[in-house]
């Protein structure tokens, strides 16, 4: 038995169901629990009765209330909570889920002793209220004067029952004003007013947040038309809103911001979105969406609108900064080198000076590639390349670096010609930023391998080191303008946390994608390029 059901109700507890649901429409949950342990005393010709709830758990029992009688007779102290183990004879409805009639309960030999304090026991009929496959409610009642039969234990049943709809639908009840409460002061917070609008008699329905984000007084006559909605909109967006009101279909759904100015004058942004919905009766379709201020947050995107607008500027002025004094530097170690000396220590710090100019070039080189990228100044020469060429200028590029780090450095590549369609330069660059990655983080002596193959119509250009590697976590971000995988004081490597996010941005606009993979630290590192193989390349291959 999944539910108890609602049992035919017997004429002698017509009346006093009545009057439960009638007291039942300003009641509370514990006055409908005294509400209906009277009813059921009354309609029994009992002396008490008790009123108690099972807990989900189905081991407890929650004392909800006795009868007035009840209360005044008994003595005992209770805990609100106790096992249905420890009750008494009374519980078995709950132990067995069926109705119990006891009218020699003296005479049973089960019997508990009571409580001290406790009312004494004649005659008992008790019934639970089974809900979703649990017991529910548990009613009782006792000490009538003749025996119980068959007629009281169906009014009992019948006042457990609705006893328990009623306060399932209190529950309810509570709970659909709780979650409108909160929808409420959620659409405050959030400047949403949700409409509706019928198309077959043309009159929208707006909440009361429709005056809050035009702010109308609350105590005038707004008048909640479509008139009354338009005279906010920019005029301009008129034809916008009634479009999309009078041609909606079954499957149609908008969504559009508007300008509009309140009622004290105030310019706004309003994002106005809604879908059709099918009738609850009847055919045809019925509006439904929101009204949305958005001014504030349209604020926020312009300021950070603003804000990188800003950092790209400063990043093209501090990389054209940076620039200028490099290029005196190293006419300054030029010139050094050719007046040449024998002494170690000044041609030691003149190799210094070339290794740090050098290096400090790169970095400003990626600073200008990134902040022409970010700004969109950055224009690729294309034509057809040949993928092997591309790795071999990397390979020249790079080599320094793998050299003097001591690396061995293998590269596979295919029997067959591969083109592609691109800058040859920044492909270049590309693959070589991969190479100087794969130095950098692979201690002295290390391995890397760059190989490249077809996939399908893709090229893929794989650089894999058995470096440091990196940890799976950071892999998700190791393409963010700036970040840092290291991001100690004390790299010995240094970097920007820019040459990757300069790779992205590079393959990227070629069509291309880059992934990088990584099973940890000190497990090495692997980046994968793939880029579309050009169509004009492999036609002008020999048959």
């Amino acid at each position: 038995m999944i539910n108890t059901p609602l049992a035919p109700i017997p004429d002698k507890a017509k009346s006093a169901l009545l009057d439960l649901y009638r007291h039942a429409l300003d009641a509370d949950e514990p006055r409908l629990y005294s509400a209906a342990i009277e009813a059921a005393v009354a309609v029994t010709d009992s002396e008490v009765g008790y009123f108690h709830l099972v807990n989900e758990d189905q081991v407890t029992i929650e004392l909800g209330t006795w009868s007035a009688a009840t209360l005044r007779q008994c003595q005992a102290v209770y805990q609100r909570h106790y096992p249905i183990s420890t009750a008494g004879i009374w519980a078995d409805c709950a132990r067995h889920r069926r109705p119990y009639v006891h009218n020699d309960y003296q005479g049973l030999s089960r019997k508990q002793g009571y409580p001290e304090g406790h009312v004494h026991l004649v005659r008992h009929l008790g019934v639970p209220v089974v809900y979703d496959d649990r017991v529910v409610l548990l009613v009782g009642v006792g000490n009538k004067t003749v025996d119980y039969d068959n007629e009281d234990l169906a009014s009992l049943q019948a006042i457990a029952d609705h006893a328990w709809f009623l306060i399932r639908r209190f529950r309810q009840r509570v709970a659909l004003q709780l979650s409108e409460e909160q929808l409420r002061d959620l659409q405050a917070l959030a400047a949403i007013c949700v409409w509706q609008w019928d198309p077959v008699d043309q009159k929208p329905l707006c909440d009361g947040n429709i005056r809050r984000i035009f702010a109308v007084d609350p105590l005038s006559d707004f008048p909640c038309n479509l008139e009354g909605l338009l005279q906010f909109i920019d005029p301009q967006d008129h034809a916008a809103v009634l479009d999309v009101l009078h041609t909606a279909s079954a499957d149609s759904a908008f969504d559009l911001e508007l300008q509009g100015t309140r009622a004290d004058g105030i310019f706004v942004t309003l994002h106005f979105r809604g879908a059709a919905y099918p009738r609850s009766q009847g055919r045809g379709i019925i509006l439904r969406g929101i009204l949305q201020d958005i001014t504030e947050i349209k604020r926020a995107e312009e300021a950070l609108r603003e804000a990188d607008r800003r950092k790209d500027e400063f990043l093209a002025m501090l990389a054209h900064e940076l620039r200028n004094p490099l290029a005196p530097i190293r006419n300054a170690v030029q010139i050094m080198r050719k007046l040449g000396t024998e002494d170690p220590k000044l041609q030691w710090t003149r190799d210094v000076i070339d290794r740090q100019v050098e290096h400090l070039a790169r970095l400003v080189d990626d600073l200008l590639d990134v902040s022409r990228i970010t700004r969109g100044k950055i224009e690729l020469r294309r034509e057809l390349l040949v993928v092997a060429d591309i790795v071999q200028r990397a390979v020249e590029t790079s080599r320094p670096l793998i050299d003097a780090r001591r690396h061995e450095l293998r590269v596979q590549l295919p029997s067959e010609t591969i083109h592609v369609e691109g800058d040859f330069v920044r492909l270049a660059q590309v693959v070589s930023n991969l190479l100087n990655n794969a130095a950098k983080y692979t201690d002295e002596g290390g391995q890397i391998r760059l190989s490249v193959e077809r996939e399908g119509d893709e090229v893929a250009i794989r650089v894999r080191d058995n470096g440091r590697g990196i940890d799976p976590a950071a892999l998700c971000h190791l393409f963010d303008l700036f970040y840092q995988v290291d991001r100690t004081l004390d790299r010995t490597e240094g970097g920007l946390g820019i040459g990757l996010s300069l790779v992205e941005s590079l393959v990227a606009m070629h069509g291309g994608t880059i992934q990088a993979f990584s099973e940890g630290r000190g497990k090495g590192s692997e980046f994968v390029v793939r880029l579309p193989i050009s169509e004009i390349g492999d036609s002008a291959k020999p048959g």
